[in-house]
């Protein structure tokens, strides 16, 4: 379950950043996920306009925050958690 604190409860006293925005909550929530299974405090911030289908501007993003003194474990761990898996030759025949 992912930490659903407040911003500024952050206890090393350098504030919350933003390590990933997405364009949908779901998204947001697969990777707040994916970082809180590493033991990291994180947020969604979702800036999302729900009368209208917005992707694009302000009103269309979602936002993923870390403390500051774990951004760039949240980054590496993101950037890790993108890279393709290796295919099994075996597995194509």
């Amino acid at each position: 379950m992912c930490h659903h604190a407040s911003m500024s409860d952050d206890d090393t006293g350098n504030g919350w950043v933003t390590v990933r925005t997405v364009g949908t909550e779901e998204e947001a929530a697969v990777l707040a996920g994916f970082l809180d299974s590493r033991d990291l405090p994180v947020v969604v911030d979702s800036r999302l306009f729900r009368q209208e289908p917005v992707t694009f501007g302000q009103i269309g993003r979602v936002e993923i925050k870390v403390p500051a003194a774990h951004e760039a474990l949240a980054l590496e761990l993101l950037e890790q958690g993108s890279e393709p898996l290796p295919v099994d030759p075996a597995e194509d025949e």
